[in-house]
């Protein structure tokens, strides 16, 4: 999580597209949690570099971020 940090002046609510949030912390939180799916057997720390390529993905359509 550390690695998708978002800037205190920004907000990324919305734009991963997970239903209700309350912030970008809970909004990171669950997609995070969408995109580990059933994978709970594997350490998650084996996903980050493709969590992290996804991330910056679906982030950089939206230039003004």
């Amino acid at each position: 999580m550390n690695r998708l940090w978002i800037p205190q002046s920004h907000s990324i609510v919305g734009l991963l597209n997970v239903r209700t949030t309350k912030d970008s912390f809970d909004e990171i939180s669950k997609w995070v949690t969408n995109q580990l799916g059933d994978s709970a057997t594997v350490p998650a720390k084996s996903f980050l570099p493709k969590l992290e390529q996804n991330f910056r993905n679906t982030v950089n359509r939206f230039p003004e971020m």
